[in-house]
């Protein structure tokens, strides 16, 4: 899930200065605290629809290949040349 959240907060923050990483994390916190269930909830639904496709191309999506082991996940990164 942290591809949406961490996007979010992203985009939010962008363009804003903080005086202290203090401030940077009441700010960050504000914002995940303010998403709630159902954004979760369609987050959640979307990161399993990815993890469908995956499986439906191989585990070939992007940068990326997927191999799917009963109860755990492996992720080989490799470059596109």
């Amino acid at each position: 899930m942290d591809f949406r959240v961490f996007q979010e907060v992203k985009s939010q923050l962008r363009g804003i200065r903080f005086a202290s990483k203090q401030e940077l994390t009441v700010a960050a916190k504000r914002i995940v605290s303010s998403f709630d269930a159902d954004w979760y909830r369609d987050t959640f639904d979307k990161w399993i629809s990815r993890h469908i496709k995956c499986i439906r191309v191989g585990g070939r999506i992007g940068y990326r290949h997927i191999n799917f082991v009963p109860k755990r996940i492996v992720i080989n990164d490799y470059r596109i040349r």
